[in-house]
C-alpha cells in the first residue's frame, strides 16, 4: 500500500468516526422514518394510479369486446 492510500485511509477513518460521534441516533431514526413515510406515499399513489389504469383498461377492453361483436 502506498503513502497517498494509508492517509487517505487514516483521513477516511477518522472522518467516519467523527461523524459517527456527532450523530444523535433519535434525529438519525426521525429521519429514517420519515423517509420511509414519503416511500409509502409514494407507493399508495402509484398503487392507486394503477387500479384507474386497470379500470380504464377494462372499460376500453369492454367496448372493443362489444364492437367485435357488433361487426
Amino acid at each position: 500500500m502506498g503513502f497517498f492510500a494509508r492517509l487517505w485511509d487514516l483521513i477516511r477513518g477518522n472522518a467516519n468516526a467523527a461523524l459517527s460521534r456527532a450523530e444523535d441516533p433519535e434525529k438519525v431514526l426521525d429521519i429514517i422514518i420519515k423517509d420511509a413515510s414519503s416511500e409509502v406515499e409514494k407507493f399508495r399513489n402509484q398503487v392507486s394510479r394503477a387500479l384507474v389504469d386497470q379500470k380504464r383498461l377494462q372499460a376500453e377492453l369492454q367496448t372493443a369486446v362489444t364492437s367485435v361483436n357488433e361487426w
